[in-house]
């Protein structure tokens, strides 16, 4: 589900994005430009905070996996690794959920 949505967040900011005269013209207004503008880069940092929180993700579960490999019947797993997990799990719940905002906000205000 999240790949799905972030691939098609970006597939939709790049084609909306690419030389359209409806982009230009935002462009050289003004205001209207900046809130746009701000928007996309909004969007553009949540895609770098959800992939380096899948980063930290990834690296939780091998250790976990490791654990698990040398002892299955008591896997020695460190409780902060599984705090910062859940606190992980969390934060990307939130960042989807702008994600999702921020695609309805630039799907509902641009024409293109």
């Amino acid at each position: 589900m999240t790949n799905e949505v972030m691939i098609n967040a970006m597939d939709n900011l790049l084609d909306k994005r690419a030389n359209t005269d409806e982009f230009n013209k935002m462009y050289y207004r003004g205001e209207e430009t900046d809130k746009t503008l701000n928007t996309i880069e909004r969007i553009e940092k949540l895609f770098e905070m959800i992939r380096e929180n899948r980063k930290y993700q990834k690296s939780i579960l091998c250790d976990k996996k490791i654990a698990m490999r040398e002892n299955p019947e008591n896997p020695k797993i460190d409780p902060k690794q599984v705090q910062l997990y859940a606190d992980l799990q969390e934060e990307m719940v939130r960042h989807i959920k702008d994600l999702k905002s921020y695609t309805r906000i630039m799907e509902r205000n641009i024409a293109w």
